[in-house]
C-alpha cells in the first residue's frame, strides 16, 4: 500500500519538495495545480495523479475518476504536504468572501473543504494521517524550539494558550491566534501570513505579540496542521511578535533548520505546547 501526498501551491515548492523528500514509504504525488519540472520523473514512473479540487471552496466532492485512480495506485492513506489555506488557494479562482465576514466566509469554506474530502477519501477506504507523524523530523516538539528567551514568564504564556484556546475551540481547521496580553483584545486568523502582512509596519504593541497556532477541535482535520515555515518568520519580525507557540504533537516546522535559525536570528521564541 501507498501514501498520498497532496501539493498545491508551487510558490512554496521548495519547501514542498524538502517535505516530500522526507517521505521514506511508498507515495504517490496528488498534484493541485500544473506539474512543475521537478515532480516530472514522478509523472514518468506513475506515481503522480493530478487532482481538480476547484469545486471545494462549494463543498463539491472530488470525481469518482479521481479516487478510482489513487485506488488503482494502492493509496489507502493521505498526507497534505501544505496547509487547507493553501490548497484552497489554488484551486479556488475567486473567494465569495467580503468585508466584515471575511473571517467567518474563509473558515466555512476550508471546514467543508476539509469535510468533503475526508468523506470522499474514507468511501474508497482512503484515511487521512498527519504530516507531523508522516515527516517526524518537521515535528516540533515540547519546549523552546531555538535558542532563544522566552518573551514573557512561564504563566504568563499559559496564559496566552487559555486564551488561544476558548477563541478558536469551535474550528476544525487551523486557526491562529494573536495575544496581546488580558488587558487587550488578541486576534484570530485563518490566514496568518495574511494577517501578519497586515500588521506590518504599525507600530509595536505595549505587551509581546504571541502568535499560537495550537489543535483544540476534537475533529480538527489532519489536512489542516498547524504549521509555520520561513514566510511565517519573515512575517512576523514585521509584525513585531516576540514568540511562537505551536502544537507540539501535531504542528509542523517546515524547513525546520532555515525556520527556527532565522527566528533566533530576530529574536522570536519558538515554543511547543
Amino acid at each position: 500500500m501507498a501514501l498520498g501526498v497532496m501539493i498545491a501551491n508551487l510558490s512554496d515548492a521548495a519547501d514542498v519538495s524538502e517535505v516530500i523528500s522526507a517521505i521514506r514509504e511508498p507515495h504517490v504525488v496528488m498534484g493541485c495545480q500544473g506539474i512543475s519540472q521537478e515532480y516530472l520523473p514522478y509523472l514518468i514512473s506513475g506515481r503522480y495523479v493530478g487532482m481538480d479540487l476547484r469545486g471545494l471552496g462549494e463543498g463539491r466532492l472530488p470525481t469518482a475518476g479521481l479516487i478510482a485512480r489513487l485506488a488503482e495506485r494502492g493509496i489507502d492513506r493521505v498526507v497534505n504536504a501544505g496547509t487547507l489555506a493553501g490548497l484552497l488557494d489554488t484551486t479556488i479562482g475567486l473567494r465569495v468572501a467580503k468585508g466584515l465576514d471575511q473571517l467567518e466566509a474563509e473558515a466555512e469554506t476550508q471546514r467543508l473543504a476539509a469535510m468533503k474530502l475526508e468523506r470522499a477519501f474514507a468511501r474508497a477506504g482512503i484515511r487521512p494521517v498527519w504530516l507531523a507523524g508522516t515527516v517526524p523530523e518537521f515535528g516540533v516538539g515540547q519546549g523552546i524550539r531555538n535558542d532563544t528567551e522566552a518573551p514573557l514568564r512561564s504563566r504568563e504564556l499559559h496564559a496566552a494558550v487559555r486564551r488561544a484556546k476558548a477563541a478558536v475551540s469551535d474550528s476544525p481547521v487551523a486557526c491562529a491566534w494573536l495575544d496581546h496580553g488580558q488587558d487587550s483584545p488578541g486576534m484570530k486568523t485563518f490566514d496568518t501570513d495574511e494577517k501578519l502582512k497586515n500588521l506590518a509596519g504599525r507600530p509595536p504593541p505595549a505587551y509581546p505579540r504571541v502568535l499560537v497556532k495550537i489543535v483544540v477541535h476534537a475533529r480538527h482535520s489532519p489536512f489542516d496542521p498547524p504549521m509555520i515555515g520561513p514566510p511565517t518568520i519573515k512575517w512576523a519580525i514585521n509584525a513585531h511578535v516576540r514568540a511562537i507557540m505551536i502544537d507540539a504533537e501535531r504542528g509542523v516546522i517546515v524547513s525546520r533548520e532555515k525556520t527556527l535559525r532565522r527566528a533566533a536570528a530576530a529574536g522570536i521564541a519558538i515554543i511547543g505546547v
